[in-house]
């Protein structure tokens, strides 16, 4: 059964809350859960950039580093998904999230002490790493699934914007950084190359020891709810019992009106909406920023400037999603900024022109992510409370798996670059 705005949606003026002074709302726990997405998103952002570099400086060949990184993405969605399942229930929202803090500490110790890769592959895993610099793991879920349960519903868009824009920045500073660094590193191979990795992974556990501090921050209220909808033996019979006394002897009449019944979660829409992410999550994956840097390199012989810029006007356009959801709904905002998008993707292998294929990319780049932040207030108003941080967990699995296929379809049949001109 189609998935529609009037079925699932609220009225957007009900749903949305454009007010500038909405940040005031907010709680001390929601502040340290952008603090901690800034600092997870800076080093996951430094360390996909000399991931591989790293590893091919200890000796492995392109095919062992290629092995590597896919099975720390295979164990990765394994741990997320477990992960996921049991937050809210066994370990805790919170201690998840101190889990996931102190393995990037201890990884980060592992990847700068030792040379053994089956340790790094441990490591790796268990770290829930990012080889991509994106986002991975079960971080985010619970981040989302806790952020909704803090503010009200109509203030929801307007915090998962700034959620989004926090990560992606924090992604673009920490890709430039490295980039900056790796151009002022003066060292080819050897030892110098190894310890100048090295160093990067030691910032790497500070950081995780940073996220482990704001973790343990975080007050209970970032807990599932666990109040049962029936108060407690005494207050209920004592209830009762006032209101047995003022119960008239005969009913009064109750005309039969027939509600309509409210839309709400069920497992045919969840697979239509996972159907729906994981097409979008493939397509994404078809023309990732990797592969477009190198059809940039390929082309124009041009630097990572055009990848680094669209990444920054990414992050800034969702400040502008919430007012448009606000007029527009959630779910057509997230239809209009995705027809523009994807024609800005189909244009950008036709001119012969840098800046007007840069310019598309940017114009890819600042319409392709503004449906995230109303797509994090849709499904956390669609998913029940009770069950929010296990159906994120396997839309984020099911989308992390479809963009995981798209580089290999792109590369299943690649064109010759000359056929460009």
């Amino acid at each position: 059964m189609p998935v529609s705005s009037d079925q699932v949606e609220e009225p957007p003026n009900q749903l949305v809350d454009t007010n500038d002074d909405a940040t005031d709302k907010w709680s001390r726990d929601v502040w340290l859960l952008l603090a901690a997405r800034f600092v997870r998103m800076t080093a996951f952002g430094s360390s996909s950039l000399i991931l591989a570099l790293f590893l091919s400086a200890l000796g492995q060949t392109p095919v062992q580093v290629g092995r590597f990184l896919t099975l720390t993405l295979a164990g990765d969605f394994l741990l997320s998904l477990v992960l996921t399942f049991v937050a809210d229930s066994l370990l805790g929202r919170r201690n998840t999230l101190r889990l996931g803090a102190l393995s990037m500490l201890i990884s980060g110790l592992v990847f700068a002490t030792t040379t053994n890769v089956n340790s790094l592959l441990a490591a790796a895993i268990f770290d829930v790493t990012s080889p991509s610099g994106g986002e991975l793991g079960p971080f985010r879920t619970v981040e989302e699934s806790i952020l909704a349960a803090l503010v009200e519903k109509r203030h929801r868009p307007g915090l998962f914007g700034w959620y989004v824009v926090t990560g992606a920045f924090a992604a673009s500073l920490a890709t430039w950084l490295g980039g900056l660094m790796n151009e002022l590193v003066d060292a080819d191979e050897g030892e110098e190359l190894v310890a100048y990795y090295r160093w990067v992974f030691v910032v790497y556990s500070v950081m995780g020891l940073v996220k482990l501090l704001l973790s343990l921050s975080l007050s209970q209220r970032c807990e599932a709810s666990t109040r049962s909808a029936n108060p407690p033996a005494s207050t209920r019979s004592q209830g009762q019992t006032e209101a047995n006394e003022r119960e008239p002897l005969l009913p009064a009449p109750v005309p039969n009106v027939q509600q309509p019944e409210e839309p709400g979660f069920s497992h045919s829409r969840f697979a239509l909406l996972c159907t729906l992410f994981a097409i979008d999550s493939l397509g994404s994956g078809m023309a990732s920023q990797t592969l477009t840097s190198w059809y940039l390199s390929r082309k124009f012989n041009a630097s990572l400037g055009t990848i680094l810029s669209a990444l920054l006007i990414s992050a800034t356009s969702n400040l502008f999603s919430a007012r448009i959801a606000h007029h527009l709904g959630l779910v057509t905002t997230m239809e209009l900024t995705h027809l523009p998008a994807n024609i800005f993707l189909t244009l950008i292998p036709l001119p012969f022109s840098l800046h007007l294929t840069s310019a598309l990319i940017v114009a890819r780049a600042a319409t392709s992510s503004m449906d995230q932040a109303p797509r994090a207030a849709f499904l956390s108003a669609f998913v029940p409370e009770d069950r929010r941080t296990r159906v994120l967990g396997l839309v984020g699995t099911v989308q992390t798996v479809a963009q995981a296929v798209g580089p290999g379809l792109t590369a299943t049949k690649p064109i010759p670059i000359e056929a460009l001109y």
